[in-house]
């Protein structure tokens, strides 16, 4: 792929007809793609932080669903949002496994 995934998620994600919770890795958490999920507004996408919340937030402004994820993933009872995330795991690793339809 010549184009960064997150600019292709960004694609994908205001086109579907989905709602809901849109899990990623870390490389997905940036604010335009938060942003692109906060407009649709029935979509909440849910990251680890890129720096692993080891620099706090900074000083710039971030789209509210990047706060939404952070509040879901670091509160004191994370319990939801890192159920989320394992669950991303899980059915990434059953997509890996996925035949696709191609003969073997």
């Amino acid at each position: 792929m010549n184009t960064d995934e997150r600019v292709m998620a960004g694609t994908h994600v205001a086109n579907c007809a989905n709602q809901g919770y849109v899990m990623g890795d870390k490389n997905y958490d940036s604010n335009n793609l938060h942003q692109i999920c906060d407009a649709r507004g029935d979509l909440q996408l849910v990251t680890p932080r890129r720096n692993g919340g080891k620099h706090g937030i900074g000083h710039h402004k971030h789209a509210v669903g990047r706060l939404r994820s952070i509040q879901l993933t670091e509160n004191p009872f994370p319990a939801f949002g890192k159920q989320l995330l394992r669950d991303r795991g899980e059915i990434e690793r059953c997509f890996a496994h996925a035949r696709t339809g191609e003969a073997a």
